[in-house]
């Protein structure tokens, strides 16, 4: 269970190291026009390890609220979940959702779910 805990951890550090540093590093460029709000992009991931019609429909209703720029969705060995999670939002939504094979390797420190899957959501 604690491998889990770290593998979550290590991948939310990797995103933000990823996404949030070189906003951060940009946001002194930005000039904004009197009276008008900056925005600066963000992301979250939604873990799965069974289909939930709730979290899909939530993310899809961000989506048709306009709010979603792109959408990833990593897995290791559960390609079923993550084309069924695929498949729902293309069809409600027609939003193109990129597929991520990630084979993760167990060690003696860390043990990973390999049956989950993350559905990674990036705001505008």
């Amino acid at each position: 269970m604690e491998g889990i805990k770290i593998k979550k951890l290590f991948f939310i550090i990797l995103l933000i190291v990823v996404n949030v540093i070189p906003v951060v590093a940009n946001a002194n460029d930005v000039k904004p026009s009197a009276g008008m709000p900056v925005k600066i992009g963000g992301w979250y991931p939604v873990f799965f390890e069974t289909y939930s019609t709730k979290k899909v429909n939530q993310i899809i209703e961000s989506i048709t609220k306009g709010n979603v720029s792109k959408i990833i969705i990593s897995y290791d060995e559960n390609n079923t979940l993550a084309i069924k999670i695929q498949n729902k939002i293309i069809n409600q939504t027609k939003f193109p959702v990129e597929l991520s094979h990630i084979h993760q390797k167990d060690d003696k420190l860390v043990r990973y779910n390999h049956t989950e899957v993350v559905v990674t959501v990036f705001n505008k």
